[in-house]
C-alpha cells in the first residue's frame, strides 16, 4: 500500500454580475436586453438567465444565453443581447449569472 495523497480541495467562485445591463431599442424599433461581461472573469465559465415577471413578486425563466451568443466584443468585454416582445402586458426582466457548479450571483434587475 502507498502513503495517503494529498487532500484536493477545490473553490468554485459564482460568476460576478455583467458589468452593464440596460433595455435599448435598435433603429429598426426592436427593444433588446443587452449587457456587457469582462473577458478575465470568463474562467467562471457563465451562462446567463434571463426571467421575467409582471408584478415582481412570480419569475419566470425566459432565456439561457450561453458565451457562444455574444453579439459582439471590444478588447475587454463580450457584449450579449437578448430581444424583448414589447406588445403585451408591462414586463419587468431580472438577469442573473449562472455557472457549471449551478452558483448564482445575486440577480440584477
Amino acid at each position: 500500500e502507498s502513503e495517503l495523497s494529498s487532500e484536493l480541495i477545490v473553490t468554485v467562485a459564482p460568476p460576478p454580475l455583467p458589468l452593464v445591463a440596460g433595455i435599448l431599442k435598435s433603429g429598426s424599433g426592436q427593444m433588446g436586453l443587452n449587457w456587457s461581461f469582462l473577458k478575465t472573469a470568463l474562467s467562471t465559465f457563465p451562462e446567463f438567465v434571463v426571467s421575467a415577471s409582471q408584478d415582481l413578486k412570480v419569475w419566470t425563466e425566459v432565456a439561457t444565453i450561453y458565451l457562444e451568443q455574444a453579439t459582439g466584443e471590444d478588447s475587454q468585454s463580450l457584449q450579449f443581447s437578448w430581444p424583448i416582445i414589447v406588445s403585451g402586458p408591462r414586463m419587468f426582466y431580472r438577469l442573473t449569472a449562472i455557472n457549471w457548479m449551478g452558483a448564482a450571483t445575486t440577480p440584477g434587475r
